[in-house]
């Protein structure tokens, strides 16, 4: 059950730690091939890459609705590695897991809250892909990505 505490612990240490994350990265050692370093773990160019391939195609469904350029696309999928990275370890160091079961419930919770605040701001077409790729998410959430 998604408890409300842990939430805000991971939301909190999470923005703390990728505040402090991005203070010093300028003194953290360069690997060949990655695009930021959370803990010792790599985010590849590659898997940026990919995520921000995903974010343009899925902000390119919707134009007029959400408009990002190149360089916020790649700064938007950046930061959703770096978050989901930051959770991971948290959740580790905590002995938390997440099940697919949960991840899909809490999605759906959000979704369910997005699509209300969207109507009620005249957005009629308000569904999920849209309302993660508005949030600078590719529309599609995976197991992984601990949602």
């Amino acid at each position: 059950m998604f408890r409300k505490p842990v939430f805000r612990k991971f939301a909190a240490a999470g923005a703390a730690a990728l505040v402090a994350g991005l203070a010093v990265a300028g003194c953290a050692p360069i690997e060949m091939g990655a695009a930021a370093i959370v803990g010792d773990q790599p985010i590849t160019l590659a898997n940026l890459n990919t995520s921000a391939v995903q974010l343009s195609q899925g902000v390119s469904k919707y134009p007029g609705v959400v408009s990002l350029t190149q360089q916020q696309i790649t700064q938007q999928a950046l930061s959703w590695l770096i978050r989901f990275r930051i959770n991971d370890q948290l959740a580790s160091q905590d002995g938390i897991a997440v099940s697919h079961a949960q991840a899909q419930a809490a999605l759906n919770q959000v979704v369910s809250g997005a699509e209300q605040q969207a109507q009620q701001s005249g957005v009629t077409n308000a569904n999920q892909e849209l309302i993660l790729v508005a949030n600078g998410k590719n529309g599609r959430a995976s197991r992984r990505e601990r949602v």
